[in-house]
């Protein structure tokens, strides 16, 4: 692919990569100051060019990662509905009088969530 540099020469992208990362290894080697700009360009070029070679592991570490976080708010959630339920039946059983604030506090919450989900 093709791309103005400076909105005049044209230049292969490959070509103009090359130069880029050139740059920043040479002034990363002759800067005085640590040349940490130059050092986070040149990590960035090296992440870049490894998750291009290797997209479909980075895939499928995405699709895994997900799979987890969402099994995982799944049995919160049916977590959350047990307790919900064991309250609403301590409540119907002794009186809302019997609730500690912690159990409250949980109720209040839950009843927030209900609430905003449009009661679903």
């Amino acid at each position: 692919r093709r791309v103005l540099l400076f909105f005049v020469l044209p230049i292969e992208a490959w070509l103009l990569v090359v130069l880029l990362i050139g740059l920043d290894l040479l002034n990363f080697l002759s800067a005085t100051g640590g040349g940490v700009s130059q050092l986070a360009h040149l990590g960035g070029a090296a992440f870049g060019y490894i998750f291009v070679r290797h997209r479909d592991r980075f895939d499928r570490w995405i699709d895994r990662f997900s799979a987890r976080l969402e099994a995982r708010r799944a049995a919160q959630a049916e977590e959350s509905e047990a307790r919900l339920d064991a309250l609403l039946d301590k409540i119907n059983r002794e009186g809302i009088g019997s609730l500690t604030p912690r159990e409250r506090a949980f109720l209040k919450r839950a009843s927030r969530r209900y609430q905003d989900r449009g009661g679903r």
